[in-house]
């Protein structure tokens, strides 16, 4: 296996992943009302400041590593000075302001059991092709901000790679493989996704409508399978098939907007 080319420091940077998260609680009831304050907004707004501050900053600096070290600093001092000036906020955020939380959760790890072994088995359809996931990811290991288009290193990267800049974080983080961390980032980000549209299907449907809403919009599409011939794909997964979930998809879309 190719070592990972990113600095060994890092790992270090998991140390500002709950200064991030308490940012995202601060802005969080910053936007919402405390009645009705949504919890499944705190994710996406916690990618949102550890991925855009990120590619600003590293595309200011040229350097993924420099980018992501100072904006991860940032945020996250930000971060631990708001939860220090409120002791008993974690507290009364999780267990106080929503009620059922437990269920929902409960819910959501459910409703990720079914895409495990897929997940970790299988490819999707557009990660193991060249200047797709696999090759973007590995490029950004490199650490040379923003990406080039790899078919013509000349032009700049013009498809939607937020997805593959989380990933590439997460293989520097964890030192671990580009398709264990797609794996990882995928069961991560299912569950977040249930509950996020959960709460929009509430928003616009009513009460009743979140949970139809969830479960139509991750499994209603199916989960076709089709053989994949191309021996790049089997040389990553053994068993050498693809998985295209329509509703991953949504993931991509969302992390690359």
């Amino acid at each position: 296996m190719i070592e990972n080319p990113q600095p060994a420091w890092l790992p270090l940077l998991l140390l500002a992943l709950p200064g991030i998260a308490f940012a995202a609680c601060s802005l969080n009831a910053a936007i919402f009302p405390v009645r009705g304050r949504p919890l499944c907004t705190i994710p996406v707004i916690g990618m949102v400041l550890a991925l855009l501050p990120t590619h600003i900053l590293a595309s200011a600096t040229g350097s993924l590593s420099i980018g992501l070290a100072v904006a991860w600093t940032i945020i996250a001092l930000t971060g631990y000075a708001w939860i220090v000036s409120r002791p008993r906020t974690v507290h009364a955020l999780f267990f106080h302001e929503y009620p059922g939380l437990s269920r929902r959760l409960a819910i959501a790890g459910l409703a990720t059991i079914p895409i495990i072994l897929p997940t970790i088995l299988l490819n999707f359809h557009d990660e193991t092709y060249f200047n797709q996931h696999h090759a973007i990811i590995a490029h950004l290991q490199n650490g040379a901000y923003p990406p080039r288009y790899l078919y013509e290193p000349g032009s700049l990267l013009r498809y939607h790679y937020g997805f593959d800049l989380a990933a590439a974080i997460v293989t520097g983080l964890l030192r671990i493989r580009v398709d264990q961390a797609i794996d990882l980032l995928t069961l991560a980000l299912w569950p977040l996704m249930f509950l996020l549209l959960w709460r929009l299907g509430e928003h616009f449907g009513g009460a009743k409508a979140g949970l139809f809403v969830s479960l139509m919009v991750c499994f209603a599409g199916g989960w076709p399978l089709s053989p994949d011939l191309d021996p790049c794909a089997r040389a990553v997964r053994p068993t050498g098939s693809r998985l295209i979930p329509h509703s991953f998809l949504t993931i991509f879309s969302i992390l690359g907007a």
